[in-house]
């Protein structure tokens, strides 16, 4: 299954060099997460300003702007209600079941937070107090100070 945003633009190449990844990672992996492309307005490893595309790299945490999940980890957890930090949740929850992630040397442009806006900080603070209610350990390592209410 493919996750894809609303405000990406595929390369010829993209789908087809992703979907070659994901079947030489399924040789190796026994329980593949996501396999997730690299782009030019996403952060961390996925940035093109940190991989140069021509390999594929394990990661702990990826945002799916375009992204193959296996059926297997797609039923094994549920996506949460999150816009801010619904990335790092999911791929948080898959690890804890032992499912590991990649990032493709597919690449797609992303136009970037087109979907949820320009309004970070309110995002952000918007998902704090499910992250306290819910997934605690994540807010605690992730150093969220507050449950965002006082906005």
């Amino acid at each position: 299954m493919l996750i894809a945003n609303d405000d990406i633009v595929l390369t010829p190449s993209t789908i087809k060099t992703l979907l070659e990844d994901v079947k030489a990672l399924k040789l190796t992996t026994p329980k593949l997460g996501l396999v997730g492309t690299w782009s030019d307005n996403v952060r961390g490893l996925q940035s093109i300003k940190k991989n140069p595309g021509n390999q594929i790299k394990r990661t702990h945490t990826l945002s799916p702007i375009l992204a193959w999940i296996s059926k297997r980890a797609f039923t094994a957890v549920q996506f949460p209600p999150l816009n801010w930090y619904s990335d790092d949740v999911l791929c948080e929850d898959l690890a804890r079941l032992g499912f590991e992630h990649y990032i493709s040397r597919a690449y797609v442009h992303h136009v970037g937070s087109a979907t949820l806006g320009p309004d970070d900080w309110k995002n952000y603070h918007d998902a704090l107090p499910w992250l306290w209610d819910n997934r605690p350990e994540y807010a605690t390592r992730w150093n969220l100070k507050d449950r965002g209410e006082n906005v």
